[in-house]
């Protein structure tokens, strides 16, 4: 009896230190709580829950071999627990070595088979290893989990539309919004994908739809501005632009789209004034060198123009619109 109460006592004393650890880390003095967690292992050496945390704290602390050290020992005590083998696989990507931490994830999956989470962190992990098979097969697994939830097909949507697969990436922004219509991201994304499919008017629809729900948002802005110059509306693609500076002042991809409109607009010194202000703040930017030259070229500064279009292809020899636009400056240069 007297046995079974200290036995007691030492459990609560325990669970009271670990709780004063989680505090401490909560709180940043990730140190302390580590000392902590280290005398309440040496006094209780498979306490699965003491490792884990320490292991946490040696991973905010950014001690990547010893956290891996520390959570194997956590998950070797405790083969079971999901939360073990999600910190060795924080752990393992910590380190970049996302196989292993996948493979920690797929542990993890299998002990909660219904949970989605963790195969959208696994699609994370493939992501980052740049194994994009992988990937699309881990969402797949999310989706088929569980359907009801927006984020697993705005996960798997937001793939198939980097991949080019515009279609299947409509279709899953389609059930994104089914579940959840306030997504503004989603709205951003159809639109890319009608944009690339060739539907602009679509594709606007959506970007207003984007904008209306999160006004701040430049790159629905911007993505308004293209759409209207696509469709010829010159003047209302400048106001977009005009927002999404206001929004994001020194972005260079903004600054180079609305010196590009300003041209179309006839506005030459300003788009002039805005493409020197794109290309000082990324001197190698493709599209802001290649506009660059367009406006030089309709000042009649034609040297000049010759040797912006010389620099953008030099960074990429293929760009059809420098080529060509070079070949039509020389042309003229020659006629003249």
């Amino acid at each position: 009896m007297a046995s079974s109460v200290a036995h007691r006592t030492r459990s609560d004393a325990v669970a009271q230190a670990l709780r004063q650890a989680q505090q401490l880390y909560e709180q940043g003095r990730l140190a302390e709580a580590a000392r902590l967690c280290e005398a309440i292992i040496g006094n209780a050496p498979r306490r699965h829950d003491a490792w884990l945390l320490l292991g946490h704290i040696c991973l905010r602390g950014q001690l990547g071999e010893k956290a891996l050290e520390v959570v194997r020992k956590a998950a070797q005590l405790a083969p079971a627990s999901v939360p073990a083998q999600c910190a060795v696989a924080e752990a393992f990507a910590a380190l970049a070595q996302y196989r292993p931490a996948r493979q920690a994830l797929g542990r993890a999956a299998r002990l909660a088979p219904g949970d989605a989470g963790l195969w959208l962190r696994r699609a994370h992990l493939a992501q980052q290893a740049g194994a994009i098979e992988d990937m699309a097969a881990d969402l797949d697994q999310a989706v088929a989990l569980r359907p009801d939830l927006a984020e697993v097909w705005l996960a798997r949507a937001d793939l198939r539309l980097h991949r080019g697969q515009h279609d299947a990436a409509l279709a899953d922004y389609d059930e994104a919004l089914r579940r959840a219509p306030g997504l503004a991201g989603a709205r951003l994304n159809r639109g890319n994908a009608l944009h690339a499919l060739g539907r602009v008017g679509d594709a606007l629809a959506e970007y207003d739809a984007a904008v209306s729900l999160a006004p701040d948002m430049q790159q629905a802005h911007a993505n308004r501005g293209n759409c209207l110059l696509a469709m010829g509306a010159v003047e209302a693609a400048i106001e977009c632009y005009d927002r999404a500076l206001a929004i994001d002042p020194s972005s260079p991809h903004l600054l180079s789209s609305r010196g590009a409109a300003l041209h179309g607009a006839g506005q030459l010194q300003a788009a002039l004034i805005d493409l020197e202000d794109a290309l000082r703040l990324a001197p190698g930017h493709l599209q802001s060198l290649v506009n660059y030259a367009n406006v030089l070229e309709a000042l009649g500064r034609h040297e000049e123009a010759l040797s912006s279009y010389d620099h953008a292809l030099r960074l990429q020899p293929a760009h059809a619109a420098a080529i060509a636009n070079r070949d039509a400056a020389m042309r003229a240069q020659g006629a003249a």
